[in-house]
């Protein structure tokens, strides 16, 4: 059962501040885009998930269910930018996506 800390969390293993949620986000690029790629790649707060890293949008659909897989949360990462106007999608950033999970798992 779910304390306050982790209402959102419904269940899962993987870790909760946002500098451990960045490195599963990493390794969840590289499991999309392959280690080789990811391992020369900048990834920051600030880089974009769809102009800075090349995602197309089926690789962000497999990013996201990565992502999804990892943290199982009451409302997936993929309803919250399916709800998004495709602008803002264009302009999601992986800091975006870590404070994402980091809310909804606090």
């Amino acid at each position: 059962m779910a304390d306050e800390a982790t209402a959102g969390w419904v269940s899962g293993t993987e870790p909760v501040d946002s500098a451990a949620i960045m490195g599963v986000l990493k390794d969840c690029l590289s499991e999309v885009l392959g280690a080789d790629v990811v391992a020369v790649m900048p990834i920051t707060q600030q880089t974009k998930a769809l102009a800075d890293l090349g995602l197309s949008s089926l690789d962000m659909l497999r990013l996201v269910e990565a992502i999804d897989q990892r943290y199982p949360v009451a409302e997936p990462l993929v309803m919250w930018i399916a709800s998004m106007p495709i602008q803002q999608m264009g302009e999601l950033t992986v800091g975006d996506i870590v404070g994402f999970i980091d809310d909804v798992i606090q």
